[in-house]
Formats: C-alpha cells, structure tokens, sequence
C-alpha cells in the first residue's frame, strides 16, 4: 500500500553565498517544537492538550563542511 501526505507547503533555498545556503520549510500545521501535555501527568487518562508550535524550519547549510546548523 502506497500513502502519500503533503504536510510541507512550501521550500525556499536562499543561497547566502557560493558554498552557504539557507533552507527554509514551512508546513501546513504547527509541528515544530509541539508538546503533548497532560492535564495530570501521574493519571494520563484525564486527558491532555497540545501546545501548539510553530509552522517553520530553518537550517543554514555550509557545502563545505560535513554537518550544518540548525535555526528556530
């Protein structure tokens, strides 16, 4: 079985210079940096709330280096 979701609307690479870029992606709900709260954390079953996080990603890329970094 084949499912396919589309949870990213938008992808903007900025290229700052020759060997560093910006990516910036945005997703259609608030999943970045979400947290599950629970209304009494030592009896789950009270429920929980979400707390919403933001829509965007950043991550700056250095094509010259092995690793990259990581913004909001």
């Amino acid at each position: 079985m084949y499912r396919c979701y589309f949870y990213v609307s938008e992808v903007v690479v900025h290229e700052q210079d020759k060997q560093k870029h910006k990516l910036e992606v945005t997703f259609q709900f608030p999943w970045v940096g979400d947290k599950l709260v629970y209304n009494d954390p030592s009896k789950k079953s009270r429920g929980y709330k979400i707390k919403n996080g933001r829509r965007t990603k950043s991550k700056k890329v250095d094509l010259l280096k092995k690793y990259a970094a990581t913004e909001g």
